[in-house]
């Protein structure tokens, strides 16, 4: 796991990976132990808010729209989205995008749109006052995505598209930045580009 000694997690998101709730670890326990008919003897977490004395009830009345109703889908789920769904993401990035390249679905988290992902993975990468380089024109919502929660500020750089190699156009723009009081956290590439069209090379 990475970590802030590492150089890749933001102070507030290393304070974030510390467990919120001082019983963190005894819920953690008694979800491997819970409560059943049939196991009188476990937990009966009190300190969540959902009810799987019930589920048999809901399931009862949902089976009379729903044929196949999973009775996991009633009470929370993992926050990085559903093991199914990122097993399933994990083996269709291995054979399309990412061929070659192993993929742990443990390691895919799943989230509501392009703005949450941005909004989230720049809540770990970067502090309040950094900047992310991001090819210009680009599209208007970074800008909110950014800056909103994340106070990091979206820094425009005009790239030649005739250009092969852009590393000293952006190596320029970072200093730039940096001189005005904004280091850059990330350079930020979408592709195909929004709205240009513009496609990058791996290089």
């Amino acid at each position: 796991m990475a970590s802030q000694a590492d150089g890749f997690l933001s102070k507030r998101a290393a304070a974030a990976g510390k467990p919120a709730l001082p019983y963190f670890e005894a819920f953690v326990k008694a979800q491997t132990d819970l409560w059943t008919p049939g196991n009188p003897e476990g937990y009966i977490a009190a300190t969540v808010a959902e009810n799987r004395l019930c589920t048999g009830l809901v399931r009862e009345g949902l089976a009379k729209y729903i044929a196949e109703f999973p009775e996991t889908l009633l009470c929370y789920q993992d926050m990085r989205g559903i093991s199914e769904l990122r097993k399933a993401l994990a083996e269709f990035l291995t054979s399309t995008w990412m061929k070659g390249i192993d993929i742990n679905p443990d390691h895919l988290s799943v989230l509501s749109g392009a703005g949450s992902v941005i909004d989230m993975l720049y809540h770990c990468i970067s502090e309040p006052g950094q900047g992310v380089l991001i090819p210009a024109p680009y599209y208007p919502a970074f800008d909110n995505d950014l800056q909103i929660r994340n106070q990091v500020s979206a820094i425009p750089v005009h790239l030649d598209p005739k250009q092969q190699d852009y590393s000293s156009s952006l190596d320029a723009a970072a200093a730039a930045a940096a001189a005005a009081g904004h280091p850059v956290a990330a350079v930020m590439f979408t592709h195909p580009d929004n709205p240009t069209g513009r496609l990058y090379s791996r290089k």
